[in-house]
């Protein structure tokens, strides 16, 4: 007989602990609210996988049981005891002559992952503003089922570095929600756009990241055939679609204009990687600290000069092509939150881009961008590797995705 006991124990710890007092109170309150609740409603309350669990077994119990409040449970808690809650539950079910068509083809009863299944339902698209001169930016894609809720895909993306970071997986109203505010406290607001203009900024990230790794993320895998096939891509620039972003010619952004611009918590990461401006830093220092005696507008005109030339080496056709995506995608973010005069300006130096490429140096804006990255790398040691002193400081102090 203890042996038999200890089998049957061993057997209840492998499938899950006991519920104490206090949670079997609030499964019996659980199981009145079923009653009259939504399945998402009642998902949100149950609060964890053991809750979960036992509301699947309790309600399978029922003669007319919750059939689309089981499957909404069993969708936001994939743990292994929920789905073995779930099959249990259909398998009583089906003995006892009830119905459980609407169950078995729910994501928990098979293997394949539930983003890839789902993905031919409702799909939404945001996008935030571009971060930094790499064009790295958010992306999410939201599928979402009227019964079990949202899956997401949330991706770190940049058309010259690939995929940057990645998450894929269920999350909750509340939790896009909090998403959306901690992105927007982070300098990282989120506008909707089409799933057009998503798939095409992905796409391009997708395509760099193969050509420089082995392998491909596998969140963008899952849902990247039916999100192309959908969104139909296209060549136009989404920012086009706006009202008041005309290819009409704009005036030349100001001094005073730039510095606005540059004030907005997206651009603080703005700035030119510090392994491109060392010849130059080191060029400028040997001007300012060199035995020659020269007049001020001798220096001035040298110092102008190695500015000049830090521009036509940087930013070359191609790297202004970049910068000019980058400009017109952050119009399109910022005309999204209602910062209409941030979009102008980026409108205007977007133009600036296509007027000077092959003379960055008459760029107000590039200008502007050059100082400003100068400025910031003036304390850099020029004896010591600048990656070391600015390029984690400056550039990467803030996690991108915070999830």
């Amino acid at each position: 007989m203890k042996s038999g006991s200890k089998k049957k124990n061993k057997k209840k710890d492998k499938e899950g602990r006991r519920l104490s007092t206090a949670e079997n109170a609030r499964l019996k309150e659980l199981l009145d609210l079923a009653q009259m609740a939504s399945p998402d409603s009642l998902t949100e309350e149950a609060g964890g996988p053991e809750m979960a669990q036992a509301l699947i077994e309790k309600l399978a119990q029922n003669d007319s049981p919750r059939l689309e409040t089981m499957a909404a449970l069993a969708e936001a808690y994939p743990e292994k005891a929920v789905r073995k809650a779930l099959r249990r539950a259909v398998f009583q079910m089906e003995r006892r002559g009830i119905p459980v068509d609407s169950l078995q083809e729910n994501a928990a009863l098979r293997p394949e992952p539930a983003l890839r299944a789902r993905v031919e339902n409702d799909l939404h698209a945001q996008i935030g503003p571009v971060m930094d001169l790499s064009g790295a930016r958010l992306v999410v894609v939201t599928a979402t089922h009227p019964l079990r809720g949202h899956e997401v895909l949330i991706a770190v993306v940049s058309p010259e570095k690939g995929f940057l970071d990645i998450f894929a997986g269920r999350v909750n109203r509340k939790q896009l929600t909090r998403l959306e505010k901690d992105m927007e406290a982070e300098g990282q607001p989120m506008v909707d756009t089409s799933l057009l203009h998503s798939a095409d900024v992905l796409e391009k990230a997708y395509q760099q990241h193969i050509r420089m790794n082995a392998g491909a993320p596998d969140g963008y895998l899952a849902i990247r055939p039916s999100l192309l096939e959908r969104a139909a891509r296209s060549k136009s620039p989404a920012i086009e679609e706006e009202p008041g972003a005309s290819t009409e010619p704009l005036q030349p952004p100001t001094q005073a204009q730039c510095d606005l611009l540059f004030r907005e918590p997206c651009m603080e990461r703005w700035l030119i990687e510090v392994d491109l401006l060392q010849p130059y830093l080191e060029e400028m220092q040997s001007a300012v600290e060199s035995p020659l005696v020269l007049s001020a507008m001798s220096q001035a005109d040298r110092l102008a000069d190695i500015r000049g030339r830090a521009l036509s080496g940087i930013f070359t056709g191609a790297k202004m092509d970049s910068l000019r995506d980058c400009l017109t995608e952050n119009a399109f973010v910022f005309r999204g939150i209602g910062k209409d005069d941030a979009a102008k300006t980026s409108l205007q130096a977007a133009q600036e881009c296509v007027r000077f490429r092959d003379a960055p140096d008459g760029s107000v804006f590039l200008r502007y961008l050059l100082d400003r990255s100068l400025a910031q790398a003036g304390g850099v040691d020029l004896g010591k590797p600048p990656e070391e002193d600015l390029m984690e400081e400056n550039q990467m102090e803030k996690p991108l995705i915070l999830v």
